[in-house]
């Protein structure tokens, strides 16, 4: 079973063995082919996504290089080429490959599956985990330039939107546990997006754990008015509002 995953490292495995993909660079241009994947890029599309908008003067002939290297290392770890492959086409390159194996493509179709509703609450549940699961820390993690971050900012902001929905589905079902030991660490990583802080004060209220939920709380509004200026909206109050009452079931 082949596996290309870019939400965390960039890591290519093939029937639990992990090939080696090189350096960051080399990586990188498999990552920027790999959320294009099955549609061409050009070549100074790629230049800018490794290299950045002022390039060296090498950087063609690097990613040729990079390229080859890339090609020698599927080869070597018997990547069969039907199910991978770095494919030349007019002008740049193309990742030749079924989307259904790459992380961020099948995290992408989950979530649209979610979205339209085609199923009952049960296996939407279901594709939540799924898609939510399939992170393994920040996207493209260990790359840098200006390309890996905003791809990474992108890709961020997906992924807190399919954990907030997931931690719905969650509290829905009474799973208080998984959505306070998934939220704490992101809520402090996303500090000001209050979807979050709602959905995990919800959490530790739905499991009797008032003093600390309101004590979220009252962090979460002290860095929105220290970092924005601004007091919490409409959802965090009700949420906090509930708390105070203990009517959460209605919140």
């Amino acid at each position: 079973m082949l596996k290309l995953r870019v939400l965390g490292p960039v890591e290519l495995s093939v029937d639990g063995g992990r090939t080696d993909l090189g350096p960051p660079r080399q990586r990188a241009v498999l990552a920027a082919l790999a959320v294009d994947a099955d549609r061409p890029v050009a070549i100074d599309e790629l230049i800018e996504r490794v290299w950045g908008v002022d390039p060296p003067p090498g950087a063609r002939s690097g990613l040729y290089s990079y390229v080859t290297r890339l090609r020698q290392a599927l080869t070597r770890d018997a990547v069969p080429e039907t199910a991978l492959r770095l494919a030349s086409r007019a002008g740049g390159y193309e990742l030749a490959v079924d989307t259904e194996l790459v992380d961020v493509h099948r995290f992408r179709r989950l979530i649209r599956a979610v979205w339209s509703g085609a199923a009952d609450d049960d296996c939407l549940a279901e594709l939540i985990d799924q898609a939510v699961w399939r992170w393994r820390g920040p996207a493209l993690a260990g790359l840098s330039g200006d390309w890996a971050e905003r791809t990474r900012q992108l890709l961020e902001q997906e992924r807190v939107d399919a954990v907030v929905l997931w931690a719905g589905t969650q509290l829905q079902r009474g799973r208080t546990g998984p959505v306070v030991s998934t939220l704490r660490g992101l809520v402090d990583e996303h500090p000001l997006v209050e979807p979050l802080a709602a959905r995990l004060i919800e959490a530790l209220g739905r499991d009797g754990r008032t003093a600390e939920a309101l004590d979220w709380y009252a962090m979460t509004r002290r860095r929105l008015i220290e970092a924005l200026g601004t007091e919490p909206g409409a959802d965090l109050r009700r949420m906090h509002q509930a708390v105070l009452t203990g009517n959460l079931q209605s919140a």
